[in-house]
């Protein structure tokens, strides 16, 4: 059987034991088993300020988020990419891998589509959440498919309410902490987070 979606390529083998499920999609999101990235966007990004030409315009319709400038947001989220990897798992940075950092303008039910996608078929779902609603989004729809969850709480980046409260949730949620985002691939490489990805994830090795 196959299921040929508009942005990505969804193919299920059933005469396996196992199913087998390859995604490609024309926004670089990797073959599984991956982990997806949730973290703030809007609050973070860059409204674009010059005069409307065809880089901030998508058909005549005004940019409708900014862009995530290089600095060490960017850097802890493509550190957390590579901490992913060392785990034997690829990384979907949806900032990057969606909408490139906010230089691929996409009305916002492309962007509800793909990212509820993503997230649906990832091994592995990653938040910072913040008090960012679209990584809340995200991780209830992780939460409700039973995904392993591992949240990491910043102290540079303020955590919800809500936030505050999956702490105590336990089972296949493990939260860990740290003081800035500049740490956040090194915590992601610790102990705990090995052994949370081993006991949780099919992944092949450990690089």
């Amino acid at each position: 059987h196959k299921y040929l979606h508009s942005k990505s390529d969804v193919s299920l083998d059933f005469r396996q034991k196992q199913t087998v499920v390859k995604l490609v999609t024309f926004d670089g999101a990797p073959t599984i088993p991956y982990a997806y990235i949730a973290a703030p966007f809007s609050s973070i990004a860059k409204l674009d300020s010059s005069p409307i030409d065809e880089s901030t315009t998508w058909f005549g319709i005004d940019k409708l988020h900014g862009e995530i400038s290089p600095g060490k947001f960017r850097n802890a989220l493509l550190a957390a990419g590579r901490a992913m990897k060392g785990l034997g798992l690829e990384a979907l940075i949806p900032h990057r891998d969606i909408n490139k950092w906010g230089k691929k303008v996409l009305m916002p039910q492309d962007v509800f589509s793909l990212c509820t996608r993503h997230v649906t078929h990832c091994e592995l779902f990653v938040g910072l959440l913040g008090e960012s609603a679209g990584a809340h989004y995200e991780l209830g729809v992780a939460y409700g498919l039973r995904k392993p969850i591992l949240l990491v709480e910043c102290a540079e980046i303020p955590t919800s309410y809500l936030g505050r409260g999956i702490v105590y949730a336990g089972g296949n949620i493990l939260v860990i902490s740290c003081k800035s985002v500049e740490d956040i691939g090194a915590v992601l490489r610790s102990p705990r987070v090995k052994d949370f990805v081993r006991a949780h994830c099919r992944v092949d090795s450990f690089i």
